[in-house]
């Protein structure tokens, strides 16, 4: 069950009691992610009920390896999306520099996955993605019968509308994320975004590698 959310190196901590995935709440310091399909009803239409199930199925095979290639947990999966998220049950110093890390080697394998689709006849894949490290609510929830173990609060919001905002191929994030990971990863300031549910307009870059 671990397995289907977790890493096995954080499987191996929760047997062995050094991670301890409770029912109550706790505020963490999180980097979530969100990697959501671009142009997908329109492929969905093209391939049919079952090739989409089966696009779909491939598609989260490669993605989730890559999430758990780089140390994050599988929050849930959104239709087309899924969610990720670092910094929790296990906190690392570089959970926002796994997180965006992995964004980018998601985008170098969606890529590589489309030369091989296009050589069989079948569309390419696209995703965008949208990146933010904050302070957000981890634990246990929903109905004792179903637990979700997944984080909530503005940060998991704004994680969720950069992936919005990001076109196919593009990684998004808050300066606020990006910023401290100069020496490490290239990236351009886009624009300052009104961003719905924030007061205050965000400051949003674009990824672009690692250095």
């Amino acid at each position: 069950f671990l397995t289907r959310f977790l890493s096995p190196a954080l499987v191996d901590e929760v047997q062995s009691d050094r991670v301890d995935l409770q029912q109550h709440g706790e505020l963490r310091r999180v980097a979530v992610m969100f990697a959501d399909l671009r142009s997908f009803s329109r492929t969905a239409e093209e391939l049919g009920p079952e090739d989409t199930v089966r696009m779909l199925n491939e598609h989260f095979e490669h993605m989730v390896d890559e999430v758990f290639r780089f140390g994050g947990v599988l929050d849930k999966f959104l239709g087309d999306a899924l969610m990720a998220i670092w910094g929790a049950p296990v906190r690392r110093d570089d959970d926002a520099l796994r997180a965006l890390r992995c964004a980018l080697s998601m985008q170098g394998r969606i890529a590589k996955l489309g030369k091989v689709r296009r050589n069989v006849d079948l569309p390419a894949q696209r995703i965008g993605i949208g990146v933010h490290i904050s302070e957000a609510v981890v634990g246990g929830i929903g109905a004792p019968m179903r637990l979700d173990y997944t984080a909530i609060g503005p940060c998991v919001n704004l994680a969720s509308r950069l992936c919005d905002l990001a076109g196919p191929g593009e990684v998004l994030t808050s300066f606020e994320t990006v910023e401290p990971l100069a020496a490490q990863l290239d990236f351009q300031r886009v624009s300052q975004v009104k961003v719905k549910g924030f007061s205050e307009p965000v400051a949003v870059c674009r990824v672009t590698g690692e250095r």
